[in-house]
């Protein structure tokens, strides 16, 4: 998949922006698990106390499921047959691993993927999720991870694959509801 001449001026414009201080650590929290973790999981856990674990169990089921499935989905299917490269690995052909190529960003699909389930789940959510959603992909641009494709395709991806796994959880529950008939032999 080639790289259009328009995301390369985004990413030249990526470039001079500066990659140090607030903006930069900003960006980096957005993008990086290893920062952002910790207060996700402080998040979590005043929500928890706050209304309750059952409440919490779903939503957080279905999470979970949406990063599994976007993660495997984006990293094992789509940047193993795209194989498009990534900005920093345009011209290192030596590089045939799934942290080169960049489409589809696993990063927006995982994000994207959360955000739409919790937003079927309770469209409240939508308040704090399409933010997110926004940051994380203008976070992989600004740290010169992704081209704009692929944060695109990366969100397109997730929203997919969020409505498959709400859909999957609605069958789900009607088939939980259904009582199971057994008929009876007849003697």
């Amino acid at each position: 998949m080639e790289v259009y001449a328009w995301e390369e001026a985004i990413m030249t414009w990526a470039r001079s922006l500066p990659h140090t201080g607030m903006l930069y650590e900003f960006f980096k929290f957005w993008s990086d698990q290893k920062e952002s973790f910790p207060l996700l999981f402080l998040f979590a856990l005043t929500l928890g106390i706050e209304f309750g674990w059952r409440k919490l169990l779903t939503p957080t089921v279905l999470s979970i499921l949406a990063v599994i499935c976007g993660d495997l989905f984006s990293r094992r299917v789509v940047k193993f047959f795209v194989e498009r490269p990534r900005p920093n690995f345009v011209h290192d052909a030596t590089c045939t691993m799934s942290k080169c190529w960049g489409f589809v960003s696993s990063h927006c699909t995982n994000v994207a993927a959360v955000a739409v389930v919790l937003c079927l789940y309770n469209k409240r959510n939508a308040i704090w999720t399409i933010p997110s959603v926004i940051l994380v992909a203008i976070s992989r641009i600004y740290l010169i991870d992704h081209y704009p494709l692929d944060v695109i395709g990366g969100v397109i991806l997730g929203i997919l694959i969020g409505i498959a796994i709400y859909i999957g959880y609605l069958q789900y529950r009607v088939l939980k509801q259904k009582p199971i008939e057994v008929k009876a032999k007849a003697q």
